[in-house]
């Protein structure tokens, strides 16, 4: 009997340490951790010359009329004159707040399933005023990633918007915010993208393929710019909702982390 004591007690230690084990290697994921040590960076700095370095409060993002029709649409518009004298983040709310996000950024109207749906997009942004003086701002980018970081940190407040966020992520894809990155902020933005789809395992809100497809298109734009010749073998498809290998299955965080580890 206490033979069979010993020995269950033996077991029991045994699964224990092999969950701890376990739950050790998740914690200990090395690019997770590099993902908070950009956020802490981030979120650490000292900008006394700048109060609203985190976009926390926003005071002269434009607010659109609602409802918003067709007629209000086409007598609506923003001087450049007033876009120039915007923050930076009001600029970024702004782009946020425009009603066509609420139906999402691809071509939701059309019936064309010959539409290529990443030219369609970033020739939406290149003729975007909020988007193009954005993207002449010298802390554009940077402010752009910080916004990200605090989606990430606060994604409880917005699972009521979860179309916020894939219209947000889907401007960190965009052409024109690959070209004005560097290396440096390539590689972050990427490894913020690894954590961004952790976090969304947690919100049913945000599990969905679409939300997913949104994070994965940051990764595949960045490593398209970093490693043409990634795809060179097998050209990839692009329909209306971009590219269709990024509504698969977890394909490009693999792809992602084995090109984050090869650095």
């Amino acid at each position: 009997m206490i033979c069979n004591y010993k020995k269950a007690l033996i077991l029991s230690m045994i699964i224990l340490s092999l969950l701890l084990s376990c739950s050790k290697k998740v914690d200990n994921d090395p690019l997770i951790t590099e993902a908070d040590n950009i956020i802490n960076s981030y979120m650490n700095r000292s900008h006394s010359s700048e109060s609203n370095y985190k976009c926390l409060q926003i005071t002269d993002a434009i607010v659109y009329p609602s409802p918003w029709t067709q007629e209000t649409a086409n007598t609506f518009s923003i001087s450049k004159a007033k876009l120039k004298e915007m923050s930076t983040c009001g600029l970024i709310q702004t782009y946020l707040n425009q009603p066509w996000n609420l139906l999402g950024p691809w071509c939701t109207t059309c019936n064309n399933s010959t539409i290529n749906g990443i030219d369609y997009f970033n020739d939406r942004i290149a003729n975007n005023v909020i988007a193009t003086e954005l993207f002449t701002r010298h802390d554009g980018i940077e402010k752009l990633l910080i916004r990200y970081i605090n989606y990430m940190q606060n994604l409880k407040s917005i699972v009521d918007k979860p179309g916020t966020l894939y219209s947000f992520e889907l401007l960190l894809a965009c052409e024109q915010f690959n070209n004005k990155s560097n290396d440096i902020i390539s590689d972050q933005l990427l490894i913020l993208a690894i954590k961004m789809i952790d976090i969304k395992k947690d919100y049913s809100e945000f599990k969905e393929i679409n939300s997913l497809a949104a994070t994965r298109h940051i990764m595949l734009n960045i490593l398209l710019k970093s490693h043409s010749d990634l795809f060179s073998k097998e050209p990839l498809k692009v329909g209306m909702l971009g590219y269709e290998i990024c509504y698969e299955d977890s394909k490009i965080e693999a792809l992602t982390r084995q090109y984050l580890m090869n650095r």
